[in-house]
């Protein structure tokens, strides 16, 4: 299965160059007065999809960079993005979540607006839309919103009352409501026996096609595709259409990636379960997967974790990033590249407050408000003004003025 997943995601990265280099043509360039030159961005929240990236700045409003392929960014009809770029129309923003092709956005109201691709409902548009290029309308039943995640084709939300709502598809049963029905309506999750709400909740991460919750207990939840033991559980469940218990407790943050799920535990040593094949839990070579969290090699003091398509990261009291897993294009950040099954120091990375990992690629927050990334750029998604992957970090992402279009 790893070996089939990694062919798939090499034609996909291929699929990425091709597109790219179509991108790149005369007529992009432009003609007549050249914009201004973009300026350093600072940043409150920052959220990484596929392959593209978005931040809440200072001023409340939103701006990404990276593929708009199918309207994720905001800015209409636009493909592309070497640098930030303000949402058109999205202006007093709290927080933001980043699936694969589409964005969620909680405002100053707590409600919440989505961009993008809208194949299974994960917009929550009362009907069903190829793409929304600019900011749609809020959801409806959906208010008092304090977080949102975003996987593959579906988003959730948490609420005020500490209750998790999500919307999108369903066929592996990451709704968490026991139907395996997509919907373009919030639902609640359910908690594991009866009719009831789950209960509770402090925190969300989604996956590609799972979710989580970490519980006010320390208690971990998860439910949705079980393919490579993401859920915690152990084979032959492949699918769950309502949370099951993770054997992890005393957990304080949680992040969910492509195949794997990390939490950190209140000692600040991080534990990771699912997917294995290129290092994403942090441990031995020898183990492909596994349902059973493990202990990452080489992290201690964490207080924060992110997780991406085959590389997780963790963020260090102190500030101080450490990485493990998949390398090819530098998203472990130590300046090399090469699969690394234990935790290695993200170089060029101090003060950073919170963390974000897409596809290949990675971005931190600093104390500063300035916002760093690292890993694959062919598509603008480090923010920087170039293609150029790098594999440590050493300039800070630039947004477009308003004036400049």
């Amino acid at each position: 299965m790893g070996a089939r997943r990694r062919a798939a995601g090499l034609a996909a990265a291929c699929g990425l160059v091709a597109s790219t280099l179509a991108l790149v043509s005369p007529s992009a360039a432009g003609a007549g007065t050249p914009p201004p030159p973009p300026v350093t961005m600072y940043a409150t929240d920052v959220a990484a999809g596929q392959d593209f990236a978005c931040a809440v700045q200072t001023d409340a409003t939103l701006a990404c960079w990276g593929q708009n392929g199918y309207g994720q960014m905001g800015f209409g009809h636009k493909p592309y993005s070497l640098v930030g770029k303000r949402a058109f129309s999205v202006r007093g923003a709290l927080s933001v979540a980043t699936g694969w092709d589409h964005t969620c956005v909680v405002l100053a109201t707590r409600q919440v607006t989505c961009l993008g691709r809208d194949s299974r409902g994960q917009l929550g548009a009362p009907s069903r839309q190829p793409d929304q290029w600019v900011e749609g309308p809020t959801i409806d039943h959906l208010t008092s919103v304090l977080a949102l995640t975003a996987g593959y084709q579906h988003s959730c939300a948490l609420v005020a009352s500490h209750r998790v709502l999500c919307w999108g598809a369903d066929g592996f049963g990451q709704l968490g409501d026991g139907r395996y029905q997509d919907s373009s309506r919030p639902r609640f999750v359910l908690s594991p026996r009866g009719g009831a709400p789950l209960r509770g909740v402090t925190a969300i991460a989604a996956g590609a096609d799972d979710t989580c919750a970490l519980l006010a207990d320390g208690q971990v939840w998860c439910w949705g595709l079980n393919s490579s033991g993401q859920l915690g559980q152990a084979p032959p469940l492949v699918r769950v259409d309502r949370p099951r218990h993770v054997n992890v407790a005393h957990v304080v943050a949680l992040a969910a990636g492509y195949l794997q799920t990390c939490a950190v535990r209140s000692s600040g040593v991080v534990q990771c379960w699912g997917d294995n094949d290129l290092g994403q839990l942090g441990v031995s070579r020898q183990l492909e997967v596994s349902p059973a969290p493990r202990v990452v090699q080489g992290v201690r003091r964490a207080i924060g974790v992110s997780a991406g398509f085959d590389h997780s990261c963790a963020l260090l009291a102190g500030g101080h990033v450490r990485c493990w897993g998949a390398d090819n294009e530098g998203q472990l950040g130590d300046g090399r590249t090469g699969t690394s099954f234990g935790a290695v120091t993200v170089v060029g990375i101090a003060g950073a407050t919170s963390l974000a990992s897409g596809y290949w690629f990675s971005c931190a927050r600093l104390d500063s408000g300035l916002v760093r990334c690292w890993g694959l750029g062919l598509q603008g998604q480090l923010g920087v003004g170039s293609r150029r992957s790098v594999s440590a970090p050493a300039h800070d992402v630039l947004v477009r003025s308003l004036s400049s279009g």
